[in-house]
C-alpha cells in the first residue's frame, strides 16, 4: 500500500506534540499559545463540560450570558453559561450521569471531548472577535452562542478583556487558523 501520510500537514491542534511555533501553530496541547499585539490566544483544558437541557434548566442553574463576566473561571470553579432558553453548558461542575434525569426533569449530556476551548486575552481581543462577527459589549444577549467566522461558538467573558470560546472539535483547527490570521492582520 502506498504511504500518503506526508502529503498533508499534521493537524495543529492534536493532543500529541506537533506543529511549528514559528508559523503560529501550537506545538503541544499544553502550550498552544500565540501572542502578538497585546493579545494572547491559547488553548485551555477544562475539567468537564456538560449540556443540561430541559424547560427548567435556566431556573436550576445560575446562568451567565453575554456580556456579563463569568465568575469562577480563574479559580477553576463550576459555572454555567446559557446556550438557549432550554439549554445550559455546565463547566467544571460535578459529575452527572448521562441521559434523562427524571427527578430533575432534565437531559444530561457529557460534551467534554466534543469542544476545544480557547482563551483570548488582551486589549485588542474584542477587535479580533469583531473581525469574525458583529459584537458589542453594550448589547446584551440571553445566549452565549454566536456565529464567529461562520462557526457556531460558545463565547463569554471571563474578565474585562478576556474571552473564552468553545468550538466544536471538528472545526477547531480551521477556527484556530482564523483567529491567528485575525491577530496577524491587526498589525
Amino acid at each position: 500500500m502506498r504511504d500518503d501520510r506526508n502529503k498533508w500537514p499534521s493537524p495543529v491542534l492534536n493532543d500529541a506534540t506537533r506543529g511549528d511555533a514559528t508559523r503560529g501553530e501550537p506545538t503541544s496541547a499544553e502550550t498552544e499559545t500565540v501572542s502578538g499585539l497585546n493579545i494572547t490566544l491559547s488553548r485551555i483544558k477544562l475539567q468537564r463540560q456538560v449540556w443540561v437541557s430541559g424547560t427548567s434548566a435556566l431556573q436550576r442553574f445560575k446562568c451567565h450570558s453575554w456580556p456579563s463576566i463569568t465568575p469562577g473561571f480563574k479559580q477553576a470553579q463550576a459555572y454555567s453559561v446559557c446556550l438557549r432558553r432550554d439549554r445550559v453548558l455546565l463547566v467544571n461542575g460535578t459529575l452527572m450521569k448521562d441521559g434523562w434525569d427524571a427527578q430533575l426533569d432534565l437531559a444530561i449530556t457529557e460534551v467534554s471531548d466534543s469542544y476545544y476551548v480557547f482563551k483570548l486575552v488582551g486589549e485588542n481581543s474584542l477587535a479580533v472577535l469583531r473581525r469574525g462577527t458583529e459584537i458589542s459589549l453594550t448589547t446584551p444577549s440571553a445566549s452565549a452562542m454566536r456565529k464567529l467566522f461562520g462557526y457556531d461558538v460558545v463565547l463569554y467573558r471571563t474578565a474585562e478583556i478576556e474571552f473564552c470560546l468553545h468550538i466544536d472539535r471538528a472545526n477547531a483547527e480551521s477556527f484556530w487558523a482564523h483567529l491567528v490570521e485575525s491577530i496577524d492582520n491587526l498589525a
